[in-house]
């Protein structure tokens, strides 16, 4: 080994020997430890000019601020940070001193520590919050977009071509309205339901919005108002969600949904019979035997149907009662049983028609079970088969496919089989009849058994909502509708007029989804919350006022934090179009009050605005909370936030004059409108602001030179002492003012030291002001008077309850020193 670093060695020496440069530099000759010298010996020349180069700096910076340097270093190397959290030496028990130091210190030690861990909890516990509630606010963003969009199809529609539109009334805005011509149909109705309700007068809200329905395009969606109307229609003065399970009011469904497919299908064969008077026949007396055999002429087939009993009028005597019973006219049946030799069922249509419920007597309709089970049952004429089963509710487990050729004519032919729950609304038992099925079972039937599949409710929307509000599941027609696209404003109005007639589960969690499915054996509940606040923020920007009509309807209802949601839309709608004269009111100069739209609703006006207020300053935006808290007649709100907003702007250079300026314009105006109209705003804030105000005044003279102004004008504020004898009483008066005159207290006392060395320059170099505006008064001044005032200031500055900045003190310090040289 020691040969091969030897060989290594030589090899180097002459490959050192070998290189020719081809410079006339002359070759280095110095081994590695050499090197190594020379290169220490050069780091150490570095290092020491380098230090001393920076000691001079610092020197110099340091002194020019008023430092003594070799003093400050002293001070610094003599403090022993260590021994402040060091553990304390113990003490013997008969050092009382060494004791009651020990506790002291002890005390003073726990106090800072519990402090800062109560600080460090109470910055986590602010942080958590402020993200739980951004969370919060973030979730519910995204659970209304995915609302808006439909829970089934999360892609994204394509853009609509603009509609032209009629809103309501013109728009606050100066834009368009987003309201399409259905929606502006109904936000009118929405005004004039809400004009009133705050009136304290009756209004029907479905009516309104059946008679804005007539003007749709959409047929089928006047229908479903007239519908929803007719089942509104009950003798019932007033309705709740629980009483939808009584007997009672599943009759008054079960009696207006028949009424209602009963009118709609006599307008049909109307429309058929007029509309083809040649082929029909049509004859004789009018009515509705007449129509019905008019109307089998041109859609009865023949050869498709057996029939039984006879003819009447040429017409299957069968299918004519079916007709006339299928139009809701049971006496043009009777009178047309009164003309055949069927007598025995001449007697229960005539019990059937006298009957208030449209259920025969317990024992005819025994008998009539008997008859179909002996004759009926197996009879080839199926509208001899469907009179017995709507007649006497027999065989409800048969669709009678036959006859019942649309949806509408089994859902009525099943309701004319459906009987209400168990019990009445007094509490009285009902008679469960075996042969028959419960309004709940033909529910469970429509929504579970058959189901949008079965309806083909994405092709026939209409159709399946139809269904729905038939058999009374409004909760799931409701949310069905919500989640096409096309059709949401629908759904919200049916929700609306729903939750006026006192009918609906609503959902307390708003938050929630659209429908939110109960535990067996209870019932769902709407969120109609969210859907009112999905639907106004669609046109909340063009059309705030609307917006706000629709917002009304949300005053009872809370949020997730328990705040009213009017409030909470009312604030975002304010907050987001900026119209807030036209919203909430305006403030005029003589101190009255200009009402704005929200006044309408007769609500606490007061109490929304400072809600609106709040939220503008949390946000940010100061100076609308300032005008947001005079309008609410918050006084003290608006001097602390105008204190705080002019503390900020008072010393600043030119980079915020404008906001200086413009701070100061609103602060005069409503100075002078206080001043006039009295305030409610504290003394110590009224006090500061008035003291800021005339602040700003004083340094504009500052920035201006105008020295022998601001100087008259620092004597009348009598902020600071400008001789001994007050030096007492203007520290006592800083007690008078808030945190924001104090903070900008050392700036006024370099302003004021500043004036004085430039008066005192100005003396000594012979008299000759150099400043502009300087008066008699400033000239007659001595020296000796100048360094007086400079040294009060000094002492004043010493007397202050609290720290100045020390670069302030250092100043203070460095002009009275020049002053006495």
């Amino acid at each position: 080994m020691a040969e091969g670093f030897e060989d290594l060695a030589q090899q180097a020496e002459q490959l050192t020997a070998n290189v020719h440069t081809g410079t006339e530099l002359p070759r280095v000759q110095r081994n590695l430890q050499q090197i190594a010298q020379a290169g220490q010996r050069l780091w150490t020349k570095a290092s020491a000019a380098d230090s001393d180069t920076t000691d001079v700096k610092a020197s110099l910076l340091l002194g020019s601020r008023g430092f003594d340097l070799p003093k400050l270093s002293h001070r610094l190397e003599n403090i022993n940070a260590a021994k402040t959290f060091e553990p304390l030496a113990p003490v013997r028990d008969t050092d009382i001193q060494g004791f009651l130091r020990n506790e002291r210190e002890n005390s003073l030690l726990t106090a800072i520590e519990e402090t800062r861990r109560s600080t460090f909890a109470a910055a986590n516990d602010c942080h958590w919050n402020c993200v739980r509630r951004e969370w919060e606010q973030e979730k519910q963003r995204i659970l209304q977009a995915l609302v808006s969009q439909g829970f089934e199809n999360m892609t994204l529609p394509a853009e609509a071509p603009p509609t032209p539109s009629t809103p309501s009334h013109p728009s606050s805005r100066g834009g368009g309205s987003s309201l399409d011509p259905v929606e502006a149909l109904y936000a009118r109705q929405v005004c004039v339901h809400n004009e009133k309700v705050v009136n304290s007068l009756r209004s029907n809200l479905p009516a309104l919005f059946t008679k804005a329905a007539e003007k749709f395009t959409e047929k089928s969606a006047g229908e479903c108002w007239q519908l929803l109307s007719g089942l509104l229609n009950t003798p019932h003065h007033s309705l709740s969600p629980e009483k939808r399970a009584t007997a009672s009011l599943q009759a008054a469904f079960i009696r207006q949904g028949r009424a209602f497919l009963q009118s709609g299908y006599m307008e049909f064969i109307r429309t058929v019979v007029f509309g083809h008077l040649s082929s029909a026949q049509l004859g004789g007396v009018p009515s509705t035997q007449r129509l019905v055999t008019a109307f089998l002429r041109l859609q009865l087939p023949r050869d498709r149907f057996q029939t039984e009993d006879g003819c009447f009028d040429g017409q299957p005597i069968w299918a004519v009662l079916y007709y006339c019973l299928r139009c809701g006219d049971v006496q043009a049946a009777i009178n047309v049983l009164s003309q055949s030799q069927l007598g025995d069922f001449q007697t229960y249509l005539e019990h059937f028609a006298n009957s208030e419920t449209g259920w025969l007597p317990q024992t005819l309709e025994s008998k009539m079970h008997l008859e179909y089970n002996r004759i009926g049952r197996h009879s080839p004429d199926p509208f001899k088969r469907a009179v017995y089963a709507v007649v006497s509710g027999c065989d409800p487990h048969e669709n009678h496919a036959e006859v019942c050729v649309k949806t509408e004519d089994y859902l009525w032919l099943k309701l004319h089989q459906a009987q209400p729950s168990d019990t009445l609304a007094g509490g009285q038992a009902l008679a469960r009849r075996p042969d028959r099925v419960t309004f709940a079972d033909l529910q469970r039937t429509m929504v579970d058994t058959y189901g949008e599949v079965h309806f083909k409710a994405q092709q026939k929307p209409w159709l399946y909502f139809k269904v729905l509000l038939l058999v009374a599941e409004f909760e799931t027609a409701l949310e069905f509708l919500w989640r096409q696209p096309s059709l949401r404003c629908h759904a919200v109005h049916f929700a609306l007029a729903l939750q006026q007639a006192g009918l609906l589960h609503i959902s307390e969690h708003i938050a929630g989804p659209i429908l939110q499915q109960g535990d067996s054996g209870e019932q769902a509940q709407i969120n109609i919350g969210q859907m009112v606040q999905t639907h106004l923020q669609r046109f909340a920007a063009t059309d705030p006022r609307e917006a706000i009509e629709y917002a009304y309807f949300l005053r009872t209802f809370n949020g997730l934090a328990g705040e009213e949601l009017f409030q909470q839309a009312v604030s975002g709608l304010a907050l987001e179009t900026r119209e807030f004269s036209a919203l909430l009111g305006e403030m005029n100069p003589d101190g009255s009050i200009k009402p704005g739209y929200l006044e309408k609703f007769k609500v606490d006006t007061r109490s929304v605005i400072r809600h609106i207020a709040s939220r503008a300053e949390t946000d940010g935006m100061f100076e609308d909370a300032i005008h947001l808290y005079d309008l609410a007649s918050f006084h003290d709100k608006v001097i602390s936030i105008l204190n705080k907003l002019v503390s900020q702007v008072l010393v600043g250079g030119s980079g915020v004059s404008s906001t200086r300026n413009h701070l100061k314009t609103i602060g005069l105006a409503i100075a002078k409108r206080y001043q006039a109209h009295g305030h409610t705003a504290s003394t110590s804030n009224m006090a500061s602001f008035c003291m800021l105000i005339d602040l700003v005044h004083f340094f504009e003279l500052f920035r201006s030179r105008q020295a022998a102004t601001s100087l008259d004008v620092l004597r009348r504020l009598k902020l600071v002492p400008l001789s001994e004898g007050e030096v007492e009483q203007r520290v006592t008066g800083l007690r008078q003012y808030t945190d924001e005159v104090r903070h900008v207290l050392p700036d006024v006392l370099l302003a004021a030291m500043q004036l004085f060395y430039q008066q005192y320059s100005a003396g000594r170099d012979g008299g000759a002001t150099p400043v502009r505006g300087a008066s008699s008064m400033s000239d007659n001044l001595s020296l000796s008077q100048l360094r007086k005032q400079a040294r009060t200031l000094i002492t004043f500055a010493g007397m202050l309850p609290y720290c100045m900045p020390g670069d302030m003190n250092a100043r203070l310090v460095q002009m009275e020193v020049l002053m006495e040289v």
